[in-house]
């Protein structure tokens, strides 16, 4: 536990880890979920990583939004604008956790979903396929409009019944 404090404290002091960090980073993450899953490190030590963390663990960074969840949930409004408009904290302390968290594979999975809903509409459009298209209405719903060409398009309502799009 002792090394984990200092790696993580190096990169506080630092101001959040540089591009050329970014993969030891997202890796001393990883082996540090995979120890607590296992077991290895408990509650009261994660608290005081935590602790180590908390100057960039607020809701001005996208760390610290995604744990906190202001607005209730995981994929409220706010973060997901944040992650589509790429936001960086405007202290620079602080901004080198964000462009860590852009960097991050689930940054990119949701900023990449637009793209993913062209390539599902394009599919259908050139397939000559009838149906629904998978995904929220937004923010979708008014990109696909730019992209259906004037073909015909269905955005999927959700079904209060089963609890999923129909």
């Amino acid at each position: 536990m002792n090394v984990c404090r200092a790696y993580l404290e190096s990169l506080v002091d630092a101001g959040g880890p540089l591009p050329t960090q970014y993969a030891e980073a997202n890796q001393w993450a990883n082996d540090l979920y995979a120890r607590v899953d296992a077991g290895e490190i408990n509650a009261d030590s994660i608290d005081e990583l935590r602790q180590i963390f908390s100057p960039a663990h607020s809701s001005i960074t996208m760390h610290g939004m995604a744990h906190l969840k202001p607005h209730g949930y995981h994929g409220d409004y706010e973060i997901i604008d944040r992650h589509y408009t790429q936001a960086v904290c405007q202290n620079p302390q602080f901004r080198q956790w964000d462009l860590l968290w852009h960097w991050g594979a689930a940054a990119q999975a949701v900023r990449n979903r637009p793209n993913y809903l062209r390539d599902v509409i394009a599919r259908h459009i050139s397939n000559d396929k009838p149906g629904p298209v998978p995904g929220p209405r937004s923010p979708f719903a008014e990109r696909a409009k730019q992209w259906s060409s004037g073909a015909s398009l269905k955005v999927a309502e959700p079904n209060p019944i089963y609890g999923h799009a129909k």
